[in-house]
């Protein structure tokens, strides 16, 4: 993920997911998780794993429909549209499962 994230954003760390819009009209693109960063963030957090996978994913595939979370404006309206749509997954009682 390190080598990927240095390759593409130009930065010196693995992070935990990246995303690739394809500019495509019927292919959102692409998004890249890295498993063990995301368990160290559970960890760290203390939350689940798999709670923490599930926002993962939810929060790549926002950045594919243009959410960003870029300034304090932007990343506040991307992460209150990731707690709505984590808040129905849960009820709805679905999850990622590592």
């Amino acid at each position: 993920m390190q080598k990927i994230t240095e390759k593409f954003r130009k930065k010196k760390y693995s992070g935990d997911v990246l995303s690739f819009p394809s500019g495509l009209e019927d292919y959102l693109g692409d998004v890249i998780l890295c498993p063990e960063e995301i368990i160290d963030n559970a960890r760290r957090l203390g939350v689940d794993p798999e709670e923490e996978m599930t926002r993962v994913i939810v929060h790549g595939f926002l950045h594919l429909l243009g959410y960003e979370d870029g300034d304090r404006e932007k990343k506040k309206k991307m992460w209150l549209k990731q707690e709505e749509i984590l808040r129905e997954l849960k009820k709805e009682k679905l999850t990622c499962i590592l």
